[in-house]
């Protein structure tokens, strides 16, 4: 096997509002670096693409006694901008 991975970054920050006290909604903002480096037939292929990825997260919040209990859900947008 001639793949070779590419250690990559992934940096961000979020922010979080509580509607009501069990419910919560998390927005994220992360730049991530993906890629991999392979050889094929003498040829060397990379790939490094960059993507600002948007995931928002709805939480619901479930309170027993001194237990917090949370379930999360959500999906994401992603936008490649850079690589090669």
């Amino acid at each position: 096997d001639n793949t070779k991975i590419r250690p990559s970054v992934h940096l961000g920050g979020f922010a979080q509002f509580y509607p009501s006290e069990q419910f919560a909604v998390q927005i994220n903002a992360l730049l991530s670096s993906k890629g991999y480096r392979e050889s094929v037939d003498g040829f060397e292929i990379k790939e490094r693409p960059m993507y600002l990825e948007m995931p928002v997260y709805g939480m619901y919040r479930i309170l027993y006694r001194d237990f917090d209990l949370f379930i999360a859900g959500g999906g994401y947008l992603a936008y490649g901008f850079a690589g090669k």
